[in-house]
C-alpha cells in the first residue's frame, strides 16, 4: 500500500526569515493504518527537517538532503513497528506564498544593492523608452495607454503596500516556530515548554 504525503513545514532562513516548504511524497508500507502512518511520517519529517537547518539556516539545505529525509522517515516507520519498503521523497520546494515573498525580496535587495548612478541611468533609460514609444501612438492609444499606466501603478503600489506589511509582520514575528535548542513547537510563549530554552 502507498501512502502518500504532503507535509508543509516551517523553516528559519538566515536570509529571508521564516518560510513554508512542502515536503512531497511517497512510502510503501503494509498491513497498517495509513492516517497513523502519515502521522508518523509528519514528525519525522519535522524533526529531520528541524536537525538538516539547525546549522545553516537555509531553506535550500533540504533539498540536498532528500536521501537523509527518506532514511529518517523509513527508520521513524520502523521504529513503530509499521513495515516500510520505501520511501521515495518526490518533490522538497517553497509553497507558493513563501516562493513569492523571497522572489520579491530577492528584487527588492538586488535593487537596494545599486548605485545611485545605476538607477538614475534605468530612470534615464525608461524614461526614453516610454517617450519613444508615446511619440508613436495615436491620440486614442495614447488616453488608452494612459489609462492602463494609471491602473497598473495603482496595482503595484497595492502590491508594494502588502509585501511591506509582510515584511513587517516577519519582524514583528521573529521568534522562530520551533526551538532551535529541542526542536519544539512555540506557542506564542517566551521560552520553550520543553526545555526553558529563551526565544
Amino acid at each position: 500500500m502507498a501512502a502518500d504525503f504532503n507535509v508543509t513545514i516551517p523553516v528559519f532562513d538566515n536570509e529571508y526569515g521564516s518560510v513554508d516548504v512542502d515536503i512531497i511524497g511517497q512510502a510503501d508500507i503494509s498491513g497498517s493504518d495509513e492516517e497513523f502512518a502519515k502521522s508518523v511520517i509528519e514528525t519525522a519529517i519535522m524533526g529531520t527537517a528541524y536537525e538538516i537547518t539547525k546549522e545553516n539556516k537555509s531553506y535550500l539545505t533540504l533539498a540536498d538532503n532528500k536521501s537523509r529525509l527518506e532514511a529518517e522517515i523509513s527508520a521513524s516507520l520502523q521504529k513503530n513497528e509499521i513495515p516500510c519498503s520505501g520511501v521515495t521523497i518526490t518533490g522538497v520546494d517553497l509553497t507558493q506564498k513563501s516562493r513569492e515573498y523571497v522572489e520579491e525580496m530577492k528584487r527588492m535587495k538586488g535593487a537596494a544593492a545599486m548605485s545611485p548612478e545605476e538607477i538614475a541611468r534605468k530612470m534615464e533609460e525608461a524614461t526614453r523608452a516610454a517617450q519613444e514609444m508615446a511619440d508613436k501612438l495615436t491620440p486614442e492609444e495614447r488616453q488608452k495607454a494612459e489609462e492602463e499606466a494609471k491602473k497598473m501603478m495603482q496595482e503595484n503600489e497595492k502590491k508594494y503596500n502588502d509585501i511591506m506589511a509582510m515584511v513587517q509582520s516577519t519582524h514583528e514575528n521573529n521568534r522562530p516556530k520551533f526551538c532551535p535548542n529541542c526542536g519544539t513547537p512555540n506557542n506564542g510563549g517566551k521560552f520553550c515548554t520543553n526545555c526553558g530554552n529563551e526565544f
